[in-house]
């Protein structure tokens, strides 16, 4: 059986860092991007099953992102918004493909949670590991 393929987009290192730790342990196979057209490049050049999307990147917002993604891609795959924006920014961004929305400092266990959510996955499946409740603080700019 195949792994599930992430990209992971933010622009802060060590929160695509920590969130490819998690996603690996997870036994996924996760790729990065730094911004939205580094996002865009990796999105056109491969299949994702999931993407986790910070609404708030330097060179493209997230919205934009899914936007062309939308114009671009045969197939989409599901987002899971990250922001440390606040919830009307949130409740701003709507898509069919997004699945999630979590605001900055979100808790780990739901950040993987709407991961197997979104990828259909099921955190009641028992697909995913057990993580201790634990805040990832929010990124400073």
């Amino acid at each position: 059986m195949r792994q599930q393929a992430i990209l992971i987009v933010d622009d802060d290192r060590s929160i695509r860092t920590l969130i490819r730790t998690l996603l690996l342990r997870e036994e996924f196979v996760v790729d990065e991007a730094a911004g939205g057209i580094e996002a865009l490049q990796l999105i056109a050049g491969n299949q994702y099953d999931a993407v986790v999307l910070d609404l708030m990147l330097r060179d493209v917002s997230g919205a934009d992102v899914i936007a062309r993604m939308i114009e671009s891609a045969p197939r989409l795959a599901p987002v899971v918004i990250i922001s440390a924006g606040s919830e009307a920014m949130l409740d701003a961004v709507n898509s069919p493909v997004i699945r999630a929305k979590l605001r900055k400092p979100f808790d780990i266990s739901d950040l993987v949670d709407a991961v197997h959510e979104a990828l259909g996955n099921g955190s009641g499946s028992g697909a995913r590991k057990n993580y201790p409740p634990k805040r990832v603080a929010d990124a400073r700019r």
